[in-house]
């Protein structure tokens, strides 16, 4: 018998995006991955199950669109939603009752679902593949790999817009069954504006980062102001669970240079990455940057192995006892869990590690002006990190040191990072709550 070459194979297991929704059968339980870098391809023709089943089950992450599955309403009692952390696509998926949020850390939340379920089908994106038969998958590996070690159907939506990159990313044909061809690039997230507020609590930050320390940054103005803030510093390392713009920057500036790391030491470490077409630019075919899964990049047993490790996270806000508050806003789901817990949790771990999380003073809602510091949460607030597990907390107003500080102590330092016109209303409320 002739055996094929890897040309040959390829061309056997190529099949239209039609033929990659036919796959799924009626009650199959299905993975798609994750954010900009998910087979959106196959996410926008999802739908099209519908026309010949009557139940899927389909577990994401950050859906990048309103994709039809997720936000008509026709199609809600076909499909069986669950997220593992909320984009703006995915508040919409809430209003229509598709989808419901899965609480778990992030570096579990897959697994756990898969533990739970099981996984028939995993779509997921990749590089097209080289002349060895190898694709490398998409720079997001926050459900993927374990997706596709699981999976009775493994189909791969390739697309010569995928940046190559380093890791554990490595895929060969062998471990595929089918592949779809796509031509979609990847979405253009933009780069996030910081505004004076966010600058001064990045200023507040950068103080608390020295050299030659490891960083964890999240998303958003915050981090981004923060990054700005450390272009001066000098062998800087990251090992974080987002790798965004700013951290590229800080790379090209010289102030990462991951010299003084000690786990992966000269490489930059990250999980998943979205942002700028700048920045998908600079990750390709970049060596001194890795992916790994979820559960070996945000897992606090490996986050702490980092000395000097700093965790930088944002948050909605936290009670005068330091619980925060991250993931949803009262009862309504947000965002999610995503790897706070794990990266602040590991950075205390870490010999002379330090936990941040970063806010706004106050918040402005429908009915006013309000502050993210509160003695107590509105009924249905999700704790993200508990008061047990808490270090610093910055505002615009200063820094407050809970580590190790009692209650009462604690009150009086996140007091005085308050807004100073809500000061004197959470004096009010803590005696009222506590006496």
């Amino acid at each position: 018998m002739a055996i094929m070459t890897i040309n040959q194979e390829y061309e056997q297991k190529r099949i239209t995006m039609t033929e990659a929704i036919r796959l799924i059968h009626d009650g199959d339980y299905v993975v798609t991955g994750t954010g900009v870098f998910a087979p959106i391809g196959v996410m926008r023709e999802l739908h099209h199950a519908a026309e010949h089943c009557s139940t899927v089950h389909v577990m994401h992450m950050a859906a990048v669109e309103p994709y039809p599955f997720l936000t008509d309403p026709q199609y809600k009692d076909v499909f069986d939603c669950a997220c593992v952390f909320s984009s703006s696509a995915d508040r919409l998926a809430y209003k229509v009752r598709s989808q419901s949020y899965v609480p778990a850390h992030l570096s579990e939340a897959a697994v756990f679902w898969m533990d739970a379920h099981r996984v028939d089908i995993a779509y997921v994106k990749a590089t097209p593949m080289d002349e060895h038969g190898h694709f490398h998958l998409a720079p997001v590996l926050t459900v993927e790999r374990d997706a596709i070690e699981r999976a009775h159907t493994v189909v791969l939506e390739v697309s010569p817009h995928v940046p190559y990159t380093y890791g554990d990313t490595l895929i060969s044909l062998d471990e595929v069954d089918y592949v779809v061809e796509t031509d979609i690039k990847v979405p253009d997230d933009g780069s996030i504006a910081t505004d004076e507020t966010s600058g001064i609590i990045g200023e507040y930050i950068a103080d608390l980062i020295h050299d030659g320390d490891c960083i964890q940054l999240g998303i958003g103005a915050i981090p981004n102001a923060v990054a700005r803030s450390l272009r001066d510093k000098h062998h800087l390392g990251i090992h974080t669970e987002l790798f965004v713009s700013s951290m590229a920057e800080l790379m090209e500036c010289g102030a990462v240079d991951n010299s003084r790391k000690n786990y992966h030491p000269g490489k930059s470490i990250a999980c998943f990455t979205f942002g700028t077409q700048k920045l998908y630019d600079f990750i390709d075919h970049n060596p001194d940057i890795e992916f790994y899964r979820a559960t070996s990049v945000i897992d606090p047993r490996a986050v702490m192995q980092n000395d000097n490790m700093v965790s930088v996270n944002t948050a909605f806000g936290c009670d005068l006892t330091g619980q925060v508050t991250s993931e949803g806003i009262g009862a309504k789901e947000y965002s999610g869990v995503g790897g706070q817990f794990a990266t602040a949790k590991g950075a205390v771990w870490a010999k002379n590690g330090r936990s941040i999380i970063a806010f706004r003073s106050t918040a402005n809602l429908k009915n006013g002006v309000v502050s993210n510091i509160n003695a107590s949460f509105a009924p249905g607030t999700a704790v993200t990190l508990s008061r047990n597990d808490v270090d610093i907390i910055v505002t615009e107003y200063g820094v407050a040191y809970l580590r190790g500080r009692s209650v009462h102590e604690r009150v009086g330092e996140l007091i005085r990072i308050a807004h100073p016109d809500f000061r004197d209303k959470l004096r009010y409320d803590v005696n009222k709550l506590y006496n």
